[in-house]
């Protein structure tokens, strides 16, 4: 409520909800320092003095991950800097992080946004064991595997939700994509549909979840089935550019050279600042001999997103190559080793096989081959 009222500018309404809830329960770390921050907002020190010397008597331990928390919660900080303060607030002491697991989740949260998986493993791994099973801790760790390409172990999180809570629609979809991503697309295609069916107010999820079943079935091999339900997609959301975007390759794979590269003209036209429009437009331009074009789009999808994805960096760089310029392999050991080579492999067909060579990942191509 106290947080809502401030989003709203009614800095004396939240000041009397906090205390209320104070009223009802002084232990309350976190609002404590929710009330410290909106004082020292409202240029009230005196009050934000005495209301920290109170937090510091509840959780003497915590006092650091706690006012930087409600600093950025009450201020609306979203820098760089707020963002540092917090990782160094968590990280001193594991008492401090025992006592304020909301708090670290909500740093996990934030080093997630800015694709810091690694370092939100590493602090949600400093929680005491018996919260190492708390929902929350299992989906930010579930979303940072999935990430990362440890598709295995995202599906152990999310499945681990799902015996608790059958009905999260958050987890349902994470683990249907890694269910895709795992090339086990029949099983995928199922709890798509299933979420649909079920979740029907959850129309931003259900929407994705429909886009996912036709991608699916284009990294399957199932081109027609795929390019139908794109297309009614479509009809329903015209202006769905990545699902424009994922028809033009479809059509590319189905010969349809033509539609493929309207396909993509029109999504990269109506959406201008997703990377992944970008990206698949770079390798339909690629398959088509229009190296130049593709490599330009593969640039534009890498000053979207920092750090660049890795369809965008190995697109521009294979693209580069390909035009007889310089381009050093950006790919790591990690992303060689990733469990979601296969997915993209299996996706983009001879277009993914042409890219590996280009960069002379031969044992990359050579090792997807053996599996799939």
């Amino acid at each position: 409520m106290g947080l809502a009222l401030i989003r709203e500018g009614s800095l004396d309404a939240a000041e009397a909800a906090f205390q209320r809830a104070l009223q009802i329960d002084p232990r309350r770390f976190e609002t404590w320092h929710q009330l410290v921050a909106l004082y020292r907002r409202k240029g009230q020190e005196a009050q934000a003095e005495a209301s920290l010397a109170e937090a510091r008597v509840h959780d003497p331990d915590s006092v650091a991950i706690g006012l930087a928390t409600a600093s950025r919660d009450v201020v609306d900080d979203d820098s760089d800097q707020a963002l540092a303060m917090l990782i160094a607030a968590a990280s001193q002491s594991p008492r401090a992080v025992g006592h304020a697991p909301d708090a670290v989740v909500q740093v996990a949260q934030e080093l997630i946004k800015h694709d810091r998986y690694t370092e939100a493993l590493e602090l949600l791994g400093r929680l005491p064991a018996e919260q190492q099973d708390w929902v929350d801790v299992r989906f930010e760790r579930g979303l940072c595997y999935r990430y990362l390409g440890m598709y295995r172990a995202a599906m152990n999180e999310f499945r681990a939700i799902l015996d608790r809570e059958p009905q999260s629609a958050k987890a349902q979809f994470n683990f249907a994509l890694l269910l895709m991503f795992s090339l086990r697309f029949d099983e995928a295609d199922g709890a798509f549909g299933q979420l649909r069916a079920e979740q029907p107010s959850q129309e931003s999820l259900a929407l994705q979840a429909w886009l996912y079943q036709g991608v699916g079935r284009l990294a399957g091999g199932r081109f027609d089935d795929a390019d139908a339900i794109l297309s009614a997609l479509l009809a329903a959301h015209p202006d769905m550019a990545t699902a424009q975007a994922y028809r033009g390759l479809c059509r590319l794979r189905m010969g349809r050279s033509e539609d493929a590269r309207a396909d993509m003209a029109a999504a990269s036209q109506a959406e201008g600042k997703h990377w992944l429009v970008h990206s698949l437009n770079g390798i339909v331009l690629m398959a088509l001999g229009l190296t130049t074009e593709a490599i330009a789009s593969f640039a534009t999808a890498t000053t979207l997103v920092s750090p660049a994805p890795r369809l965008s960096r190995l697109g521009l760089a294979a693209a580069r190559l390909a035009d007889g310029q310089e381009a050093p392999c950006p790919v790591t050991d990690a992303e060689r080793q990733s469990e979601a080579l296969p997915f993209w492999f299996a996706l983009l067909g001879p277009q993914g096989i042409a890219l590996c060579r280009n960069l002379g990942l031969v044992e990359t191509v050579a090792g997807s081959a053996t599996s799939s």
